[in-house]
């Protein structure tokens, strides 16, 4: 055989080892000695494996024979092999001490690096590997920062994993340290060494494990036995597993001192005879060759031999012959199959008792002990055969038994135990029979009945129908009532009495009519006899009643239902008669001033009688009662439409009456209520007392508000034309004021807004009579309607609420506050100086918002300072104007003028009265026109 190239490399590094060494150390026992042993074998995403866990286990107990400090692991996961890597075995080593890594388990190659893998990892592809796994070069690396005098790896893991990466990748371990791989890096080692090899471990670990028990072998002469032997039993049968060693072994290291016990021997024979136990289970003959091959000289060889013997004479003896099996028992009294032996013959023995005897119960204990017997056929028939005889003869004695009994319990009973036997159709014949009998002796429906339940089909039920139905019959003429007869015709609908029956319950439903002789009484008969023998009579009786009770009421209502009931009646002419003289009594008797709640219920009795009366004795006087209706109809209507309108108690009700009677004497009490009605709708803050709506981005908030609730005023003067005429409005809908006219601030904070407002006004006036410059709490000049309107779209979206300009009656609605005067505080223009800014104290110029003295409604600057836009077109007098507080005229306002109010700071005091006004062009930005908001409730 040529020689391994990498077992030549591994003796020339002993041979260095042993130059370099020096004597060996006195005592390797003064070292502190660690190990951590992992044995993994129930793997989870990699091939399983056969005896990791007990070579573990094994190796461990070596090592702690030999004063190691033993860290063990079993089936270990990631988690489990990191924490006894890192927490349990790499604190235990320090400088100069001997510490040893045994793995038994997979083990796969990533690169130039090999990982353990522990039992949870899936080894689908490196990176899984590289996560779950255990790298040698990272526990190399990590036991070297210790500064161990020695640091020995033995790594059982190189198993096939997959086709393409094989073996484990060669190490590089530092010094101090050495590594021993099972096999040569990329190869995997050998498990058997063939299909006939019956030991349990692999070539190396049942090479290893014997070599690591043996005292006193300095380490390098261990690892070149493993070598050598591991080889030469691959080589034995052609296949090639070298262990590889990577680091030098030193000389003087010992796993167990000289001296100590060899475990090795006790080791080896525990596995033969763990492999004997396993080889003589099966009894087989290539089992024991198998075991001789492998233990020739071993302490079971001899039974084996024995066993080989014993197997021919059991091939002669075990068909079951009486014969050939007493002479195996003779020849064979301790041979592998006595016991079997000798139950064939117990087993023929009984079956011969048995079959010769035909007795049952021999039969049957031969079934229950050889279920799978060698006569178990023949013994099954036997026991039919006899055990139907048995049967038979069990069935007679029972029938014998049930005649004697006579009764239904003694038949019954046979019937239960054989309910299909040769006697059952004359047993249940008979029960019949008896109970046929006892139900005629009893000669009652329940009796007969429970017959029947039980025989519904049986011999005698047409009789025990027949006698039923007898029986009913003649219950019900024993009552001789309409439920007596009803019960007979409700079992029997088609009954033997039944017409009878019928015929008799009329009889008795017509008495009762006539003895109650009333209309509910015969209408009660012909509900149910429409078509019966005495229905003509309670038809005529009938009619004769209800026109009774017509002539003694003497009401159109049940002389109309008589009409209705009986078209041709024997009295309808008088009943024609009755009725037009009592809808004329009722209708002459009804006029305009009628008290019953319906304006029109005069008018329905007048159309009714002359619709169907119309040339009846009584016409001529309907129709002029008729027309005097029709004039007054117009002013019940309207009360009408107000009653119902307030009774609703709905906004839209009144306004809809407003709409519909615009000239009504009602109409102010009408706006009154609805203003109420609104004001309940939608109540507002206190009046006076001023608040604000906040932005919703929360940006700032509105200008300062007013709430003013509904009213009523006289709106107009007889003071200028364009004021004229004076006249009432009701302020339907409470509205928000401005507290003060719009100031620059507010305005300036629409235009710094983004999209807000596009203008941005001059404060700077230089004119021939006007000269000033101010912004900040000035009101807001130099504005459009057009501006306003941009302003007014701003508010609206950064408060979500309903701002806009006050229509003309509301701004001077809030003006007056209340009062009549000309101004809010009397008709003594002297005193306007203390309430508003004009010629006589502006100084020719607008001033600040809120410095003279609030209306008595809290708001500022309503007389002077600037005028106010507001949302009505200007019209030059108040004809036609509304009622209700809403703009008066809007069309055509487009390039024209709207209506200012208020009058402005250059403006003479009779100007600034609540009822003065003024006309701007739309277009126009004057710098002593203003505006003041409203805003909507709610």
């Amino acid at each position: 055989m040529a020689p391994n190239p990498i077992l030549s490399r591994i003796l020339l590094v002993l041979a260095a080892l042993c130059c370099l060494i020096g004597a060996a150390r006195a005592d390797d026992q003064k070292a502190n000695r660690s190990a951590l042993v992992i044995g993994n074998e129930d793997y989870i995403g990699a091939p399983p494996l056969s005896n990791a866990k007990a070579d573990a286990q094994t190796v461990a107990d070596i090592l702690t024979d030999g004063q190691f400090g033993v860290v063990r692991g079993i089936n270990t996961t990631s988690d489990e092999l990191r924490k006894k890597w890192k927490n349990a075995f790499l604190p235990a080593i320090g400088p100069g001490d001997e510490a040893i890594l045994y793995f038994s388990g997979q083990g796969v190659r990533v690169g130039d690096d090999s990982y353990l893998l522990p039992v949870d990892v899936r080894a689908d592809n490196e990176d899984q590997v590289k996560a779950g796994g255990l790298s040698l070069k990272a526990v190399l690396e990590g036991v070297q920062q210790q500064k161990p005098r020695l640091f020995l790896v033995i790594l059982d893991a190189s198993r096939r994993t997959s086709a393409a990466n094989p073996g484990l990748a060669a190490a590089q371990p530092a010094a101090g340290e050495v590594v021993i791989f099972s096999a040569a890096p990329g190869k995997t080692s050998l498990e058997r060494l063939g299909d006939d090899d019956p030991r349990i471990r692999g070539l190396f670990s049942r090479v290893f494990l014997r070599e690591l028990a043996r005292p006193g072998v300095p380490l390098p002469t261990m690892l070149q036995t493993i070598q050598d032997k591991v080889s030469a039993l691959a080589q034995g049968i052609g296949q090639e597993q070298v262990p590889t060693l990577f680091g030098q072994a030193p000389s003087d290291f010992r796993v167990r001192p000289a001296g100590a016990p060899d475990t090795g021997q006790r080791m080896a024979e525990e596995e033969e005879r763990q492999i004997w136990e396993k080889t003589d289970a099966q009894r087989t003959e290539a089992a024991y060759k198998r075991f001789l091959k492998a233990f020739p000289d071993g302490a079971f060889a001899a039974k084996a031999k024995d066993r080989l013997d014993d197997l021919p004479a059991w091939e002669l003896a075990k068909n079951g012959d009486p014969e050939p099996l007493r002479k195996y028992i003779g020849a064979h009294p301790d041979g592998l199959f006595v016991q079997k032996a000798r139950a064939l013959l117990d087993e023929g023995d009984l079956w011969e008792k048995a079959r010769a005897g035909s007795v049952l119960a021999l039969v049957k204990d031969y079934l229950d002990r050889y279920p799978q017997g060698r006569f178990i056929e023949p013994a099954k028939t036997l026991f039919a055969r006899l055990d139907a005889e048995a049967a038979a003869k069990r069935e007679e004695d029972a029938w014998k038994a049930a005649q004697n009994g006579a009764t239904t319990t003694s038949f019954e009973q046979y019937l239960k135990t054989y309910p299909d036997g040769r006697f059952a159709a004359s047993a249940k014949e008979t029960i019949e029979k008896i109970v046929w009998e006892t139900a005629q002796k009893g000669n009652s429906s329940a009796a007969l009945e429970n017959y029947l339940k039980l025989y519904p089909q049986g011999r005698f039920a047409s009789s025990a129908k027949d006698n039923i139905e007898q029986i009913v019959w003649d219950k019900a003429q024993k009552g001789n009532n309409e439920a007596s007869f009803q019960e007979y015709l409700r079992a029997y609908p088609q009954g033997r009495f039944a017409d009878t029956a019928k015929d008799t319950i009329e009889q008795i439903a017509w008495d009762k009519a006539q003895k109650g002789n009333s209309e509910a009484a015969f209408d009660a008969y012909l509900k149910v006899y429409p078509q019966g023998r005495f229905a003509a009579s309670a038809r005529d009786k009938t009619e004769q009643l209800v026109w009774d009770n017509v002539q003694r009421s003497r009401t159109i209502d049940l002389a109309h239902l008589y009409l209705q009931r009986y078209p041709q009646g024997k009295f309808s002419t008088q009943a024609r008669n009755l009725e037009e003289d009592i809808l004329w009594d009722e209708a002459r008797q009804c006029d305009a001033n009628d008290q019953s709640g319906d304006p029109f219920r005069c008018d329905s009795l007048a159309d009714a009688f002359i619709r169907r009366f119309s040339a009846g004795q009584h016409a001529t006087a309907a129709t002029i009662l008729q027309h005097s209706l029709v004039a007054s109809r117009p002013e019940r209507e309207e009360r009408k439409a107000l009653s119902d309108a307030l009774a609703t108690g709905e906004p839209a009700a009144l306004q809809a009456f407003l709409d519909k009677f615009p000239t009504s004497k009602h109409y102010a009490d009408a706006m009154m209520k609805l203003a109420a009605l609104w004001q309940k709708i939608a109540p507002i803050p206190v009046t006076g007392v001023p608040f604000y709506d906040a932005f919703t981005d929360g940006s700032g908030k509105s200008p300062e508000m007013v709430a003013l609730p509904s009213g009523k005023f006289a709106m107009g003067s007889e003071e200028a034309q364009t004021e004229k005429p004076s006249h009432p409005v009701v302020i339907v809908h409470p509205f928000a004021i401005g507290r003060h006219e719009v100031t620059f601030d507010d305005w300036d904070a629409c235009v710094a807004d983004k999209g807000g407002c596009s203008y941005r006004p001059d404060d700077e006036v230089g004119m021939l009579i006007f000269r000033w410059k101010g912004r900040g709490k000035q009101p807001v000049i130099n504005v459009a309607w057009a501006d306003i309107q941009q302003y007014l779209v701003w508010l609206r979206a950064k408060t979500g609420k309903k701002y806009r300009l006050l229509t003309e009656a509301e701004w001077e609605y809030a003006a007056r506050a209340g009062t009549t005067t000309r101004y809010n505080f009397g008709d003594n223009a002297d005193t306007l100086v203390r309430h508003g800014w004009y010629t006589g104290n502006s100084e020719r110029q607008p001033h600040l918002v809120g410095q003279l003295e609030a209306s008595p409604n809290g708001l500022y600057d309503m007389y002077g300072n600037v005028a106010e836009w507001v949302e009505d077109c200007w019209h030059s007098s108040y004809d036609g104007a509304p009622r209700n507080g809403n703009v008066a005229w809007t069309a055509n306002c487009v390039g024209a003028a709207h209506v200012s109010r208020g009058g402005y700071f250059y403006d003479t005091a009779s100007n600034q009265r609540s009822a003065s006004r003024s006309r701007v062009g739309n277009t126009m930005r004057s710098p002593s026109v203003g505006f003041r908001l409203a805003r909507d409730y709610p």
